[in-house]
């Protein structure tokens, strides 16, 4: 099974995470309101090996202290912690980490005093000896978090995931497809660079054929309106439709699909043209020993005068073997050539048949 967090930024975050852990610090995630795929999951396997790990969903409504008392001692823990100060310094829970998600809004406030008093008492105990708390808030909830402090980090999940990660998740997830390598560099590319940091994109696109990205408005946009987007006048990160990527604010695709559509067709035209132009290049060296024969030099043209054969563009070989009556299976060639080269050219990008033509992607 692919691990997305194994990929270089989700892991740099967890990696973040365990280093702040194991220097004694209580720990706040602020994530977006679609939280990173199963971050609990994987934080709870990467710590349970050394810690103690406890699960608090608060779903009985307990305030803070007692929630957390009842989760790690039960009721006689409730009964007889009364303090901040005094849950910090019970020995039982040395070596214990509860990890506190599913906070609603009526206790928010509740939980935000309590972490900061008990970060206070924290600070009397030594690091290796502390029980730590790992608080995950979602969404409208992380706009005011609490300050970094001694013995508390803060991480937000921003910044992490790059266009990289989602070039190798794509391509790992396309692996076991049967295609040809080009064609699958091709799609997961394509894959990537509508993603940019949602691997969830990816994965439908994948359940449903990959090759549904070459068009790919309509399950964009029934992603879209699965989260609530159609309506969604102010993108922000809490509600999950921007985020930063390689250093730049970027606005989802699904939200983009609802919104913007011409933004979706250039994302598609820039990862289109990364691969199909250095094709495009290849193809047109490749066949210039064909050409040769068919070309008289120099060849005068609006932009000057080609006078080597290296320099003869699509564009003049497909005007000179037209002219020479050359076969026609380079002349159909040369062609594609051109009409793909042209299309990129004005930021348009190609249609499926053409990308998949035997002289492109095959």
């Amino acid at each position: 099974m692919l691990d997305y967090w194994r990929l270089p930024g989700p892991s740099a975050f967890i990696a973040d995470a365990q280093n702040e852990i194991a220097s004694g610090r209580n720990l706040i995630f602020l994530l977006p309101a679609n939280e990173p795929y199963r971050l609990i999951d994987k934080l709870y396997d990467v710590l349970s090996d050394r810690w103690s790990i406890q699960l608090l969903d608060n779903e009985n409504d307990l305030v803070p202290l007692r929630a957390i008392c009842a989760c790690t001692l039960g009721e006689s823990g409730v009964s007889s912690i009364v303090t901040a100060d005094a849950l910090a310094a019970d020995e039982r829970l040395t070596g214990t980490i509860v990890i506190v998600s599913g906070v609603k809004d009526g206790q928010l406030g509740g939980w935000r005093k309590f972490i900061q008093g008990y970060e206070v008492a924290c600070r009397r105990m030594p690091a290796d000896r502390r029980m730590l708390i790992v608080l995950a808030l979602k969404g409208e909830h992380t706009s005011t978090p609490p300050t970094p402090e001694v013995a508390l980090a803060v991480l937000r999940w921003n910044d992490f995931v790059g266009e990289v990660d989602m070039q190798v998740y794509a391509t790992l997830r396309l692996r076991n497809m049967s295609m040809q390598p080009r064609k699958r560099l091709f799609l997961a590319t394509c894959l990537a660079r509508l993603a940019l940091w949602d691997v969830t994109i990816i994965d439908r696109f994948c359940e449903r054929d990959p090759e549904l990205i070459l068009d790919p408005i309509n399950l964009l946009l029934e992603m879209g309106t699965e989260r609530g987007w159609k309506d969604l006048r102010q993108p922000t990160w809490e509600n999950g439709a921007t985020h930063k990527v390689d250093g730049a604010d970027q606005l989802h695709s699904a939200y983009l699909a609802c919104h913007d559509r011409d933004s979706i067709y250039r994302r598609l035209w820039g990862a289109q043209a990364s691969v199909l132009l250095p094709i495009i290049e290849e193809s047109r060296t490749a066949l210039l020993p064909r050409v040769k024969r068919y070309v008289s030099f120099p060849i005068k043209t609006n932009t000057g005068t080609v006078e080597r054969l290296e320099d003869l563009e699509v564009g003049h070989m497909l005007w000179q073997l037209n002219a020479s009556g050359a076969e026609l299976s380079l002349i159909r060639t040369v062609t594609t050539l051109k009409r793909a080269r042209d299309s990129l050219a004005h930021l348009k990008p190609l249609p499926k048949e053409m990308c998949f033509h035997s002289d492109l992607i095959g």
